[in-house]
């Protein structure tokens, strides 16, 4: 019996693993613009846990071979995709959640063409989320801690069944509900979504994977190219300034001494974090009189959306005005509230006399690349590398790829 219960006990299990709700998930890594980015999900309202960002994945089929595969046809049938443009790099762990679920977390690449996106089943997913890889590297999570109470009883069916703890003499703290160890909840906030629980806890663990990796191979977490898209207001529309609509409930204003505080927040809401004093210091140097916009809620008085107009002194754009730090509160999303403030400082500047506007931003920011698109400006193809980062933009966005359209110089 000894010699047969060695061999048994010899195996890798986790204990009671039948009392868990079990699941897969493939943390699915995809490069957009030459830079790599995790796709996540919107999950539906009329979903379980809808309205949470999570990762592709779900609960096995009787004809999955393995956990890996459950992570793979899931992703498949969420993500619209192939299998063979999927490959899976390896398991990352396990995960069990203090609310009685497993998870078996892998991570794979997805391959995409230029410019292709996704077909996604809108039955399990409303949107789809890219975050940069680069994002999760250089942004800590927000950490807090939670606890989880056990009651020494279960409610069902309006009946309530003990536990004896009483009657079993068990120590008192076992009579009345009592709280487990304090956990650590990791959570993002990226243009709006919030990234935690499971999605949150297996992206951070995946980041430190990667951390490791890079620091292990001697190079810096940011991936693909260091250069910026571009953009420029083209120069038959400077006799035509952006009309500035605002929308009900709204109203624009310049920039007032004590605005700073609720400018650092909308920062960090935008993924910018880090803001302060000295940070804002230069910046309000190379404000032009005036451009500088918030949107204002009225019933509130709160700023919920800011636009700068800088001016650009760089050897690119000797005496050029730039539209920058645009950003707008998650809580007031969808009123067209970037939108104004960019219009509004795009306007000054032209006013102010500059002929040569133009504009920075990243290929994930894609809420952002839209409104100044459907505000007028042109993506400017200054480098090899930025008619085919612009073509998987446009794919992404279902905008038209016209590049023969485009100015290769300000």
């Amino acid at each position: 019996m000894y010699a047969k219960l060695g061999q048994a006990l010899g195996r890798e299990m986790v204990l009671g693993r039948e009392k868990y709700a079990e699941a897969a998930v493939l943390v699915t890594l995809c490069e957009i613009g030459g830079e790599a980015h995790v796709i996540l999900e919107k999950r539906p309202r009329h979903l379980r846990q809808g309205g949470d960002v999570s990762l592709p994945g779900g609960r096995r089929e009787a004809g999955d071979a393995s956990w890996e595969e459950t992570a793979v046809r899931e992703t498949v049938e969420e993500l619209g995709v192939d299998r063979e443009r999927i490959s899976v790099l390896g398991k990352l762990g396990t995960l069990i959640t203090p609310s009685g679920a497993l998870i078996e977390a892998y991570v794979g690449q997805l391959r995409l063409e230029a410019g292709e996106w996704l077909d996604y089943d809108r039955r399990e997913v409303e949107y789809l989320i890219p975050i940069p890889l680069r994002y999760f590297l250089e942004t800590p999570p927000e950490v807090y801690e939670l606890t989880v109470e056990t009651k020494p009883y279960l409610e069902r069916d309006g009946e309530r069944v003990e536990f004896p703890s009483v009657a079993l003499n068990l120590p008192e703290m076992y009579h009345q509900p009592w709280q487990g160890k304090p956990r650590k909840v990791y959570l993002y906030r990226y243009e709006g979504e919030v990234i935690w629980g499971i999605a949150g806890e297996i992206v951070y663990r995946t980041a430190e994977t990667v951390r490791q990796v890079l620091d292990d191979e001697g190079v810096s977490g940011r991936g693909g190219a260091d250069t910026q898209l571009q953009m420029v207001w083209p120069s038959p529309l400077f006799d035509a300034p952006p009309a500035v609509e605002i929308p009900p409930g709204y109203c624009l204003r310049t920039y007032q001494r004590g605005d700073e505080p609720r400018f650092y927040t909308l920062m960090e809401l935008a993924g910018w974090p880090g803001w302060d004093e000295e940070r804002l210091r230069p910046w309000l140097a190379r404000i032009p009189p005036g451009s500088w916009t918030m949107a204002v809620h009225e019933a509130s008085g709160e700023i919920a959306a800011t636009a700068m107009g800088l001016h650009d002194h760089s050897e690119a754009h000797p005496f050029g005005g730039e539209l920058g730090w645009v950003a707008a509160d998650p809580d007031h999303r969808g009123r067209g509230l970037g939108m104004a403030v960019s219009a509004a400082v795009t306007a000054r500047l032209i006013e102010a006399g500059y002929r040569d506007i133009h504009l920075y931003t990243e290929d994930h920011r894609l809420p952002a690349l839209k409104t100044y698109l459907k505000l007028g400006y042109l993506p400017l193809l200054y480098a090899p590398d930025m008619a085919e980062r612009w073509r998987a933009v446009c794919g992404l966005l279902g905008w038209p790829y016209t590049p023969e359209e485009w100015p290769s110089h300000p």
